[in-house]
C-alpha cells in the first residue's frame, strides 16, 4: 500500500516512513505483541495531514488494549494530575471574572480531574473521554468554552472529532485546542521527529493548513496562536472578547 485517500480532504496520501510502536519508550515491558512492530504514517501533500492508517482503523477495544491501558501513565505522565493542574491554572488566568457566564466543557478529558478542579473552584465545566469511559454531558447540551487539550493527535477519526466537538457548540462559543502542529519539524526531523509516538497514541498529525482547512470546511474561524496552541470559533462569547478580537 504504497498511496491511501486522507482522512481529512480525500486527496491522495503517501506513505512518510515507519517508526518502531515503542518508539521513545522501548524500556516499557507490555504483553500486548507488538514488539517489534513498525507503525507506518502516511502524509497528504495537499493539506499536510499524517496519520498511521494501521491504527486508525482500530476499534475502541483495541485503542484499550494496546494503548490507554494500565501502563499508558508511564508513557505519558503528565496525564495523571499535572496537565489538568497546569490547564485549570491556565483558564483560572484568562477568565478569572463572570464565571457564571461560562459553561466549559473539557473535551477529551481523561480521568476527568480539570472539570472537578474547575467546579470546585466555582465554574461550571463538564468532562468528556470516550477512551476513558467518562461522560458529564446531558443530551443535546451545548457550551460556550470548550477545551481539547492534546487531544486531536490521539483521535483517529478528524471528521468525526471536529463534529463532535462542533456540535456542542453554543452560537457563542471559544474552542482552544492544544496539538503540535508538522509545520518546519518534518521538513527538519522526517520521520524521526520526537511526536511521532504510537504508543503514546499519536495518530493524527495536524499541520495548521490541515486545521485551517478543516475549520474552512465547517465555517468555522481559525486562529493558530503558536504552533502548539489554536483557536475555533465562529462568534466569540463576552466573557473571551479580551482574548482575541473578532476577524472583520
Amino acid at each position: 500500500m504504497t498511496s491511501i485517500k486522507c482522512l481529512v480532504c480525500s486527496h491522495e496520501a503517501s506513505i512518510f516512513g515507519a517508526v518502531d510502536f515503542y518508539n521513545q519508550c522501548n524500556n516499557l515491558n507490555e504483553n500486548i505483541g507488538m514488539n517489534n512492530k513498525k507503525i507506518d504514517y502516511y502524509y497528504c501533500y495537499y493539506c499536510h495531514f499524517m496519520f498511521a492508517p494501521e491504527m486508525c482503523n482500530w476499534g475502541a477495544g483495541e485503542f484499550k488494549e494496546k494503548i490507554y491501558n494500565e501502563h499508558y501513565h508511564i508513557v505519558d505522565p503528565h496525564s495523571v494530575s499535572f496537565r489538568a493542574n497546569h490547564n485549570q491554572t491556565m483558564i483560572m488566568n484568562n477568565f478569572p471574572h463572570l464565571k457564571s457566564d461560562i459553561k466549559h466543557c473539557d473535551y477529551g478529558a481523561g480521568n476527568g480531574l480539570l472539570s472537578q478542579l474547575l467546579r470546585d473552584s466555582g465554574y461550571v465545566s463538564k468532562a468528556f473521554d470516550p477512551f476513558y469511559g467518562v461522560n458529564e454531558i446531558s443530551a443535546g447540551e451545548k457550551f460556550n468554552l470548550i477545551t481539547a487539550f492534546e487531544v486531536f493527535e490521539h483521535h483517529p477519526r478528524p471528521h468525526e472529532l471536529f463534529t463532535n466537538i462542533f456540535n456542542l457548540c453554543e452560537d457563542e462559543c471559544l474552542i482552544f485546542a492544544t496539538t503540535l502542529t508538522s509545520d518546519n519539524y518534518l521538513e527538519t526531523d522526517g520521520i524521526n521527529w520526537q511526536y511521532l509516538l504510537p504508543r503514546n497514541g499519536h495518530v493524527s498529525i495536524y499541520s495548521r493548513l490541515t486545521l485551517s482547512a478543516i475549520a474552512r470546511h465547517y465555517n468555522y474561524e481559525f486562529l493558530s496562536v503558536n504552533e502548539l496552541s489554536h483557536l475555533f470559533f465562529k462568534t466569540i462569547p463576552n466573557f473571551a472578547k479580551h482574548i482575541i478580537a473578532t476577524p472583520n
